[in-house]
C-alpha cells in the first residue's frame, strides 16, 4: 500500500474569517485600519451603534441581555470557592464576607461597563446595562437552593451589591431606585 499525502482543500477568505476567534478579528480589524485609515470613520460609527443603541427595543434588549447574564454569573458561583475561616495574617474571614468577595467582582465588570458608556457619552445605553444588573439582582433574591453562594449573600441583593451603579447612574444625573 503506497503512502500518500492526503489532498490539501484550501479554505477560502470568507471561511477563514468567519473561523477567527475574537482576538483574531480584532487584531485582523486593528491591521485594517492601520492600512485603511479612511475607514476608521465607518467603523468608529459601527461600534457607537453597537454601544448606544437609540430605539426602545434594542435598550430593552440590552437591559434584558445584562440582566440575564448577572443572574447565570452569579447562580453560577461555586460554594467550594467560599474562603472562609482563620487565615494568619488575615483574621478570620465568615462565610458572607467571602461570599461578597466571590459576587463583587461579578457586579463590578458590568460596573465598568455603565462607566465606559458614560464616558462615552452614551447615557441611555449606560442606565439600560445598570437596570439590567438590578434586574439580574432582584432576579436572584430569595429563591435559592441551599447549596449556593447566594445563600451567603444577605438579604437585599439589589440593596447591597447594586448600591455603587445606583450612585454611578444618580452622579450622571440619571436617579435610579
Amino acid at each position: 500500500m503506497p503512502w500518500h499525502t492526503p489532498p490539501t482543500t484550501r479554505r477560502t477568505p470568507r471561511e477563514a474569517l468567519h473561523a477567527l476567534t475574537a482576538v483574531e478579528k480584532a487584531t485582523v480589524l486593528d491591521r485594517l485600519l492601520d492600512a485603511r485609515p479612511e475607514l476608521r470613520t465607518e467603523a468608529d460609527k459601527m461600534a457607537v451603534r453597537l454601544l448606544a443603541p437609540r430605539e426602545r427595543t434594542e435598550l430593552t434588549a440590552l437591559q434584558e441581555g445584562t440582566a440575564a447574564d448577572v443572574e447565570q454569573a452569579l447562580r453560577a458561583l461555586d460554594t467550594d470557592s467560599l474562603t472562609t475561616g482563620y487565615r494568619p495574617g488575615f483574621g478570620y474571614t465568615d462565610v458572607y464576607k467571602a461570599a461578597s468577595r466571590l459576587i463583587e467582582p461579578v457586579i463590578e465588570q458590568h460596573e465598568a461597563d455603565v462607566r465606559r458608556r458614560l464616558a462615552l457619552g452614551m447615557p441611555d445605553a449606560a442606565e439600560a446595562v445598570a437596570l439590567g444588573v438590578l434586574d439580574g439582582l432582584d432576579a436572584c433574591e430569595g429563591d435559592y437552593d441551599g447549596d449556593e453562594v447566594l445563600c451567603y449573600a444577605g438579604e437585599n441583593l439589589a440593596e447591597i451589591y447594586g448600591y455603587k451603579i445606583r450612585e454611578l447612574m444618580r452622579t450622571a444625573g440619571r436617579a435610579m431606585e
